[in-house]
């Protein structure tokens, strides 16, 4: 499963929505939040997330208003949690594409959606002994 690929979109929505005590992404306004994570070593169409005012999110492919978009290395990062998600746009590692009062409302709900994803990556290889 690649990173960001469609299937790997449809197993973070359902591994989120059945998480107890993560259902809630950081909301302060009514509404839905909806942004879309890309890889930029990848070649091919991106998903958005969509959360719902449940904290439910679904997958589509409609353009996103709000992109995130980074290398493998600097995703790999923060979903083993080694940078939060506010170190990791500040210093341009993840390039962020959007409003910037958006940012501020959803940074700390984003590391959680990062530790989701988390366990979505594949185990790392064994190293030969």
């Amino acid at each position: 499963m690649t990173l960001f690929s469609f299937e790997w979109a449809q197993s973070f929505a359902t591994s989120w929505n059945a998480t107890t005590g993560r259902s809630k992404l950081a909301i302060t306004s009514t509404g839905p939040t909806a942004f879309c994570v890309q890889n930029a070593e990848a070649i091919g169409p991106y998903c958005v997330l969509e959360w719902d005012e449940c904290g439910q999110v679904t997958v589509s492919f409609e353009a996103p208003l709000r992109r995130f978009e980074g290398s493998n290395a600097a995703w790999q990062d923060l979903m083993q949690q080694r940078v939060s998600a506010v170190a990791s746009v500040m210093s341009g590692r993840i390039r962020y594409h959007g409003d910037f009062g958006f940012l501020i409302r959803v940074a700390r709900g984003f590391d959680r959606v990062a530790v989701v994803a988390a366990g979505l990556l594949p185990p790392p290889p064994k190293e030969m002994t």
